[in-house]
């Protein structure tokens, strides 16, 4: 590969980022949520029997703690999520979805489904299950860097 062919890869991954953003945030107006609120809340919401705290959304998403913290402050402050203190560890705060993030959760499934509806839009499963291979392989080419510079994920997002 060409470094030219590097570079224009590497700048449509933030073109396809930017755009998912713009799309999903248009949705998100009518919510009171912002895309990355949307995100984070669905990622609750799909795991109901599960108990959940910042460190399993931080390691689930690959956000940094303080992204993961910031996101549900917001969403608390919103009326999305309750905390609760861990029975058995009062530093841990367990995270529970308001009855009102559970009425949005068809909305932000069918949003979810649109969305990769879109993006897919023409390509045969094997080509998603080939394009599935490129991004883990990536994913870990960026995580040995992590690990080489003793850095976690440090993902910045829309709050």
């Amino acid at each position: 590969m060409k470094q030219d062919d590097r570079r224009t890869a590497v700048n449509n991954f933030r073109r396809i980022h930017a755009g998912m953003e713009h799309s999903i945030s248009r949705f998100f107006l009518r919510t009171d949520l912002t895309a990355a609120q949307g995100h984070l809340l669905l990622y609750i919401l799909t795991r109901p029997h599960q108990r959940l705290c910042s460190t399993e959304l931080h390691r689930g998403l690959g956000l940094s703690r303080a992204a993961v913290s910031e996101l549900l402050k917001k969403l608390r402050e919103k009326g999305f999520l309750t905390l609760r203190t861990a029975p058995e560890d009062e530093r841990q705060k367990l995270i529970e979805p308001t009855d009102r993030a559970l009425e949005l959760k068809q909305t932000l499934d069918r949003l979810a489904a649109r969305t990769e509806a879109q993006i897919f839009d023409g390509f045969s499963p094997q080509e998603i299950e080939a394009l599935l291979c490129f991004q883990m392989r990536i994913l870990q080419n960026l995580n040995k860097e992590e690990h080489l510079d003793g850095n976690r994920s440090q993902s910045n997002t829309t709050i």
